[in-house]
């Protein structure tokens, strides 16, 4: 088919019917006339590229596109003929179909939505739910006696295929996040999470790629491997939490997924070559002689939560007493600590709540208000979230006697 010099004015194919179909081949690239009627076109065989609203899609087999009415788009490159089933319908008339259905069910995404975001789907070569409707839609068009319910069965095979369209666009959309994920958001949750016993299994669970993949990737943009760059990103952490705070080594410990102090005292002096004590008095001495102000806000909101979770401590107060709002003070806190501020304070209480358990004569009702809870209830829900288990059990699996 030979392409026209320009645009010709939009107009509707179907002249009053529902919808039409045809099979039809290019040879050579064309310009697409802009119609009032929705299409899809289903690539059987060959390939190039498609032009839909200024972005180019390859072309392949089993390649499914929708255009809707009044937008612009062009067959912009032909490698191989292409082989096409065409279909054009009505798209007024489907969506009013669709939206009988869809409002009972509550769905708020119109197919005008849904369809301008991935107007592109690749199909497997084993899906023929494609191949059957536009065969079916084919032989009730080519029926040459009056089939009872003939528009009826037309709409609800246009809506199966535009439903199974839009299925297909967020399942390759959702893959295509998770595939970007494997790769560019590892790193990132490692920072976040190490505090964690992390290790390349898990990671390789929550990523979807073997635990090899991870490795070698890892190694190929950093140049460590797994375990020496989670060493050296906690030890990043640690020097902040020793220059922007004044949390002792058990507490550091506790926030950086160490094992205990004498773990933590053990790698940061193999890797800086200094105790961290007197690491600590080397940065101090500087910081009076420069003047150097602590500008790292987030540090001194978590060390403030920390000293002061017995307190009655609300993110409003608290975010106005460092100058900052509440989604700025809970940004800050997801950033470092993957946690907003209520999640954070409930973490740092329940921890000294579990110290506390350790201790025979101590009543739970005592801890829960001593860790700055009012409501016991309140309590109870919040340890057992974080631990497992109510407060009751963990006191009487693990006190001992004092």
């Amino acid at each position: 088919m030979k392409g026209n010099d320009k645009k010709s004015a939009a107009y509707s194919q179907l002249n009053g019917k529902l919808c039409s179909i045809e099979l039809k081949t290019s040879t050579s690239p064309r310009m697409t006339p802009i119609h009032q009627d929705a299409r899809f076109f289903l690539i059987k065989e060959g390939t190039g590229k498609f032009m839909v609203q200024n972005t180019a899609y390859p072309l392949r087999p089993h390649t499914l596109i929708s255009v809707l009415p009044w937008q612009i788009s062009d067959m912009v490159q032909v490698d191989s003929p292409i082989r096409y089933v065409l279909v054009t319908y009505n798209y007024d008339a489907i969506t009013q179909a669709v939206k009988i259905f869809s409002n009972l069910e509550g769905q708020t995404e119109s197919f005008l939505t849904a369809m301008e975001n991935h107007p592109v789907v690749y199909l497997e070569p084993e899906d023929r739910t494609v191949d059957f409707l536009t065969e079916s839609l084919s032989r009730e068009l080519e029926s040459e006696i009056s089939l009872p319910f003939h528009n009826v069965n037309l709409t609800s095979l246009l809506v199966q295929l535009a439903v199974h369209f839009i299925r297909l666009t967020r399942r390759q959309a959702s893959e295509s996040r998770k595939s970007k994920n494997d790769y560019t958001e590892i790193l990132r949750y490692i920072y976040l999470h190490c505090n964690e016993k992390l290790t390349l299994d898990k990671l390789s669970s929550l990523f979807h790629c073997s635990p090899s993949v991870i490795s070698t990737y890892l190694n190929q943009i950093t140049g460590l491997s797994f375990s020496a760059l989670l060493s050296e990103i906690r030890i990043g952490k640690t020097l902040n939490f020793i220059m922007y705070t004044d949390f002792t080594l058990k507490e550091m410990s506790e926030f950086l997924g160490y094992v205990d102090e004498s773990h933590i005292s053990k790698v940061f002096a193999a890797r800086i070559g200094s105790k961290i004590s007197d690491y600590k008095k080397v940065y101090q001495k500087v910081q009076n002689i420069c003047r150097i102000e602590e500008s790292r806000t987030v540090y001194t909101v978590i060390n403030y939560i920390y000293r002061n979770y017995a307190e009655d401590l609300n993110a409003k107060d608290t975010a106005h007493k460092f100058g900052i709002s509440v989604p700025r003070l809970n940004e800050l806190l997801l950033y470092q600590v993957e946690q907003n501020f209520s999640e954070f304070l409930n973490q740092v209480r329940v921890n000294r709540a579990s110290e506390l358990l350790l201790i025979p004569h101590k009543t739970v009702l005592e801890i829960a208000y001593e860790v700055g809870y009012k409501s016991p209830k309140t309590f109870s829900r919040n340890f057992l979230k974080l631990k497992g288990m109510p407060p009751n059990t963990f006191k009487q699996k693990y006190s001992v006697a004092l």
